[in-house]
Formats: C-alpha cells, sequence, structure tokens
C-alpha cells in the first residue's frame, strides 16, 4: 500500500528523496533550509512527511537545484534502482 502511495505522490517522492540527501551527505536540515530559503521548521515537516504542503513547486525547484538533479527527478517514483544508484552514499 505505502508503495503505491509513493508512486502517485511526487511530493511523498520528493521528501523521501530530500530526506535521504540529507542523511547520506551529513546536512543539516537548517543548512538545507536556508540554502532553499525556507524555515528549518518548514523542511523538518516536509522531509518527514507531516505536512507535504509545507513547501510548494518553487521551493521544489529550489530542492532539486542544491540537490544537483532535476525538478523531474525529485519527485519521480523512488524504486529499487534509486538505491542502487545511490548506494555509494549510503555507506557511512
Amino acid at each position: 500500500m505505502k508503495g503505491e502511495i509513493m508512486k502517485n505522490n511526487p511530493k511523498a517522492n520528493a521528501a523521501v528523496r530530500i530526506f535521504n540527501y540529507l542523511d547520506w551527505h551529513h546536512i543539516e536540515v537548517k543548512d538545507f533550509a536556508r540554502a532553499i530559503g525556507h524555515s528549518a521548521g518548514a523542511v523538518s515537516n516536509f522531509v518527514n512527511r507531516d505536512r507535504l504542503d509545507q513547501l510548494g513547486s518553487p521551493a521544489l525547484h529550489e530542492c532539486a537545484k542544491v540537490m544537483n538533479i532535476t525538478f523531474d527527478e525529485l519527485v519521480s517514483p523512488i524504486g529499487p534502482e534509486y538505491y542502487e544508484e545511490n548506494k555509494q552514499w549510503m555507506i557511512s
């Protein structure tokens, strides 16, 4: 069920990608928030999927820019290939 929700919810996909990016690159929420011009609370609520309405399309475009990916990549469904492509970051 949760996988189906992820496929149909671009903001949830973005939240997972941003969460992983912060974790894998050891970046503090407050630093990422500053880079995209939003509050740490808004980013935290978004990446924890408590409030997916906290970041709109302009903010997500900024997130993608900071993460050096396209907006389409940021919101696309997450599958096993995503973790395979990023496995070098998962090893801490």
